[in-house]
């Protein structure tokens, strides 16, 4: 599913590693007619904390794009390069939408995708941009000041008021950008139409929105993105 003239781009910051490949879909604007076309079934997450609407893309199409990007992360990543150690798959379309006063307290950080990935798994995770104007944002990537910590500081988050927040890593509102008490900034990916961006769902990131006012509720003007998700098992028979 992914465009066969695109060519793929190693990234690395400190230990951590991701791939980014522009040009990656061969058709990127169906994709959008589509969210525009399906804007009403949109609704709000159940199972994360997104900040925003999002639509589950049908299973063949989540497996196939899971699939060409498994042989990506395979060559830059080193996650398992064979077919039936892809176990499970998740890929939605999404739009942000939620301004910086509107976040709950944990949106105000960043996150991993570790889904309910079983002992002995690794869990790939992917983003692509499908918005043309880049200052709605691309990633950012941080590490936890205290490794040994963090488990426990997320807990805390995840049940804090926005106070309790500001008293740990101060108050500001909005994305999480900058370093503070609990992450070091480490990267930050651009956005850009049509750009796949690769990582391990176990690297903390987050959405790099400078100014949440820009977002719009609207999937032709909005940040519009496909999120996929895969557990691969790192040994398989």
């Amino acid at each position: 599913m992914l465009n066969p003239a695109a060519l793929p781009q190693a990234l690395a910051f400190g230990k951590r590693k991701c791939v980014l490949v522009d040009d990656a879909l061969p058709a990127p604007e169906q994709l959008r007619e589509l969210a525009a076309k399906h804007w009403a079934a949109f609704t709000p997450p159940q199972a994360n904390a997104f900040p925003g609407p999002e639509l589950a893309l049908p299973e063949t199409a989540a497996w196939g794009l899971a699939q060409a990007i498994q042989a990506l992360a395979a060559e830059y990543l080193g996650m398992p390069t064979a077919p039936q150690a892809l176990q499970s798959v998740f890929a939605r379309l999404s739009v942000v939408t939620r301004k910086a006063h509107e976040l709950d307290p944990i949106q105000r950080l960043c996150h991993r995708d570790r889904l309910a990935a079983p002992p002995g798994s690794r869990v790939l995770a992917a983003v692509l941009y499908l918005f043309h104007d880049p200052a709605l944002g691309g990633t950012n990537f941080f590490s936890p000041t205290d490794p040994e910590r963090i488990a426990e500081r997320m807990a805390i988050a995840a049940s804090a008021s926005h106070a309790e927040l500001d008293a740990h890593i101060g108050p500001a509102r909005g994305y999480l950008c900058t370093s503070n008490a609990w992450f070091t900034h480490t990267a930050t990916v651009p956005a850009r139409f049509n750009r796949l961006l690769a990582y391990d769902g176990s690297e903390f990131h987050g959405s790099a929105i400078e100014d949440a006012a820009l977002l719009q509720a609207n999937p032709d003007r909005g940040r519009l993105a496909i999120n996929v998700f895969a557990v691969l098992a790192v040994s398989s028979h």
